[in-house]
């Protein structure tokens, strides 16, 4: 029996094409959804890595539960340092050729796998991503597009450096990782580096169906209100640090990265800190925010992607630029 056990395990470690890596910080009334819609993928060529980052709830007994019973589950335990840090230690005790990070208060499409893999074999691409689901607490649901493509090159079509920046509808060829890992104690961990992998992938392909769900929380990292939002402009810094160096087109890397500014830290940024109930501290984060994108670009204002926003946005930015935080914060919660 113990021979047979051993040899399944060996066999199935032979045939694993994608690593599964779950980060897990206290979301026990999220976990077994998440890991339901795993273990219920129609194709079995991967593995799943549960990197339990210091649960203190049921979490860790339900991530236990779930590797008892089967037998592509590894269930890891680390000290808490964060989602990055949880990423990067299942990188670490992972074994496949492919790389997929599933946040564990989300859940997957049951041929999500099957079909991204399919793809990748079809078009030998380093990168597929796939649509996606934003889940509301009120029940509304939006569909957010990976891209306009099927398969590109990046550094021939650059246009495409500004795609979804998700890590979590995608998977990734392993060798992307042997010079990037996800960055420890910082938010926007996935624009820190998505866009590099993007740019570096040989091809990025695109399964054109929504299979992952995104469920939007307030109590999610995303959603909370504090100075680690301004952290979005460190990723940025970073994406054009790495990437400067090696685009050929520099007048048109020089426009995207105004792009990603403009979208990343004036527009969503504004939207993240309407959120804050404190009249007081949204026009000091207004300002804060104004302040980090002048500095990096100091004519935001003239920017061509203005034009593309809702005329309603275009006033929040033109009230934004003459510094009427206190109108801006009133306008917004009003929505």
């Amino acid at each position: 029996m113990f021979f047979m056990s051993f040899l399944y395990d060996k066999i199935h470690r032979m045939n694993i094409r994608l690593s599964v890596i779950v980060p897990i910080y206290n979301v026990e009334l999220y976990l077994s959804k998440c890991l339901d819609s795993l273990v219920n993928q129609t194709t079995s060529l991967f593995e799943i890595i549960l990197v339990d980052d210091g649960s203190t709830d049921k979490s860790s007994a339900i991530a236990k539960n779930y590797a008892e019973q089967f037998r592509n589950i590894t269930y890891l335990r680390k000290s808490n340092g964060g989602l990055s840090d949880a990423r990067n230690y299942g990188i670490d005790h992972s074994t496949g050729e492919f790389l997929a990070f599933i946040d564990s208060d989300d859940y997957v499409e049951s041929t999500m796998f099957e079909k991204m893999l399919y793809k990748q074999q079809a078009s030998n691409a380093d990168i597929v991503a796939c649509d996606m689901v934003y889940i509301y607490e009120d029940g509304r649901q939006d569909i957010a597009i990976a891209g306009d493509f099927d398969c590109v090159d990046i550094k021939s079509n650059l246009d495409y450096l500004g795609i979804n920046n998700s890590a979590c509808n995608k998977i990734f060829r392993r060798e992307l990782f042997i010079s990037q890992r996800f960055p420890v104690g910082k938010s926007y961990e996935d624009l820190f580096i998505v866009p590099i992998l993007l740019y570096r992938a040989n091809c990025v392909a695109r399964v054109n169906e929504p299979l992952y769900y995104y469920v939007q929380r307030k109590g999610s990292i995303v959603h909370n209100n504090n100075m680690k939002m301004f952290h979005i402009y460190e990723a940025i810094d970073n994406v054009k640090d790495v990437l400067e160096i090696e685009v050929e087109d520099k007048k048109k890397f020089d426009v995207l990265i105004k792009r990603l500014l403009i979208k990343h830290g004036l527009f969503l940024t504004t939207l993240r800190i309407k959120n804050n109930g404190d009249q007081q501290n949204r026009i000091e984060y207004f300002s804060l925010n104004m302040n980090e994108l002048t500095k990096r670009y100091e004519k935001w204002f003239s920017d061509p992607s203005i034009k593309e926003y809702p005329a309603k946005t275009q006033i929040i930015f033109i009230l934004l630029k003459l510094k009427m935080y206190a109108i801006v914060g009133r306008l917004l919660k009003k929505e």
